[in-house]
């Protein structure tokens, strides 16, 4: 994988409560290069790399990706030597995309899944309707998580928020 490289977030692997950010991560730069039918062969320093997360990180979301039947850790095998991804239809639900540059930026992991969330939704206005709960919800995040991350965003001038009289709010992204 490029330097370049934009990681798919799968919507399944982002709503899936039982894993944290790293493992979503990690299953979601698994389930890229699969979705391009490319294996990964990839060591956990490589991995460790590219999404700039500990190597320690990358080895444990292998274990419990491998535990929750998500992939399958076959690198040890000479014959084979790739992770393979156990659950194919995953890729059938659409995605968000993560930049290899936000990955690399000192956002909170939490803060760059909700840029690149709020992104998706982002027309020529480059606007978003959406509530915190909604948010959430679609993240696998807490409404304190998502009110986090969006304060995190507009503190450094990449979102601006426009507070509605109704339940909603806009959601403008400025860079």
């Amino acid at each position: 994988m490029s330097k370049r490289y934009k990681i798919k977030i799968f919507w399944a692997l982002a709503k899936d409560t039982r894993l944290s950010l790293i493992e979503k991560l990690v299953a979601a730069f698994i389930y890229t290069l699969d979705y391009a039918d490319k294996k990964c062969t990839a060591n956990d320093k490589y991995i460790s790399n590219q999404l700039t997360i500990p190597k320690r990180a990358v080895e444990k979301a292998i274990m419990n990706l491998e535990t929750y039947c998500l992939i399958e850790d076959l690198r040890d095998d000479p014959t084979s030597y790739q992770i393979l991804v156990c659950n194919k239809s995953i890729c059938k639900k659409g995605y968000f995309k993560l930049s290899v540059e936000l990955l690399e930026s000192d956002l909170d992991i939490s803060t760059i899944f909700l840029y690149g969330y709020i992104s998706t939704f982002n027309t020529s206005e480059r606007t978003c309707f959406s509530t915190s709960k909604t948010i959430g919800e679609s993240l696998g995040l807490t409404i304190c998580e998502v009110k986090k991350g969006l304060k995190e965003l507009k503190n450094i001038g990449w979102l601006k928020i426009f507070e509605k009289k109704e339940s909603t709010r806009e959601l403008k992204i400025l860079i």
